[in-house]
């Protein structure tokens, strides 16, 4: 996958997520979640002249549906120990709480499809824009696993009890349903709206301090902790348990 980031606000960066076209389902790879730490840490240090990071992606489907992200690339796995797996899913489990606790303000704009990490990746962002052709999911237990990057944390978290029953199923549902359950926070007609949305906050955060902008968004993170205590311990152990319980029904096959 080709991150790239770029600026057409001195206040704003924008990440955006770009596959290779013979491949076009955004899958991020164990490099790609490094790129993607690495980038944050770059954008991070410009605060505060940044304060806001946009996600966003312009891949598409053989068959040209839009994909934000399709969730992690599980075939490289295939050769992993479960201890490479584990502590895989401990470092993105990492990177998406840095997203909670960034002084920045993030933003994620989808349209298409936001599945798997792509979806625990909106759960971790402060504001979620998405079109009508966005579709989430949580499709973690129909491969006998749980959503371990920060999707079950949230899930619990949430006061929704349908956020819980989408992460049991592992469906996917459309815009209208992540927007009740608190996923998105806006529908927009067009990704060009969206970034409409973003330029008015973008200027609306240029008159606040960004010191306030940094206490806000570490009281949000201590309010969502308190939802959620030991979440990041209870989220490690669970998603440890059933990729070895995993391994040890392959095993016997």
């Amino acid at each position: 996958m080709h991150l790239s980031t770029y600026s057409n606000l001195s206040a704003v960066r924008h990440l955006c997520f770009n596959e290779a076209p013979e491949v076009s389902v955004n899958a991020f790879s164990r490099d790609d979640i490094h790129a993607l730490s690495c980038l944050l840490d770059e954008v991070e240090s410009a605060f505060p002249q940044v304060r806001i990071l946009i996600l966003s992606a312009q891949a598409r489907s053989p068959k040209g549906k839009p994909i934000f992200c399709a969730g992690a690339n599980l075939k490289e796995r295939q050769a992993w120990t479960d201890e490479e797996i584990i502590a895989h899913v401990d470092y993105e489990r990492a990177l998406t709480d840095r997203f909670r606790r960034s002084p920045l303000l993030t933003v994620c704009v989808v349209t298409g499809y936001a599945l798997g990490f792509g979806a625990e990746l909106c759960a971790c962002s402060d504001f979620v824009l998405a079109t009508s052709e966005a579709c989430f999911g949580f499709p973690e237990a129909t491969h006998g696993i749980v959503p371990g990057a920060g999707g079950l944390k949230w899930a619990l978290a949430n006061t929704s009890r349908q956020a819980l029953l989408h992460i049991l199923k592992g469906d996917a549902f459309s815009v209208e349903e992540a927007l009740t359950i608190g996923l998105v926070h806006e529908i927009v007609p067009t990704v060009d709206a969206a970034h409409d949305r973003i330029h008015a906050l973008a200027c609306a955060l240029t008159r606040t301090s960004p010191e306030s902008q940094r206490a806000i968004k570490l009281a949000n993170d201590k309010a969502f902790q308190l939802r959620c205590p030991d979440g990041v311990e209870r989220d490690a152990y669970i998603y440890a348990l059933t990729q070895t319980r995993l391994a040890s029904k392959n095993n016997t096959k």
